[in-house]
């Protein structure tokens, strides 16, 4: 991820040093998401409005965001993620694969 400031200062991040800079602790679970698997870390990076939403930055929030994108839906919604695993529409592998 990379961001060009106003001043010509180039900064290089990755989605952890980004979610901490933003004062979130990063724990070993959200460590374990964003930088064993960079997929997911490019999703949400990718679109972290459409994930993410209006809601606080917190753990719970960035699980649930990497969640509604493995399952392909618009935002998080647990009955429609429910819906879908157990449709068995495919979409039980993606987090899985995703390693949620």
């Amino acid at each position: 991820m990379r961001d060009y400031e106003l001043l010509g200062e180039r900064l290089e991040l990755d989605l952890a040093q980004l979610l901490h800079q933003r004062s979130l602790p990063l724990t070993p679970r959200l460590l374990r998401l964003v930088l064993d698997r960079p997929e997911t870390a490019r999703d949400l990076a990718e679109r972290p409005e459409q994930a993410l939403g209006c809601r606080a930055l917190t753990e719970e929030a960035v699980v649930e965001a990497l969640l509604a994108l493995a399952f392909g839906l618009p935002a998080w919604q647990l009955e429609e993620a429910l819906l879908h695993f157990l449709a068995g529409d495919g979409s039980r592998a993606r987090p899985e694969a995703r390693g949620l």
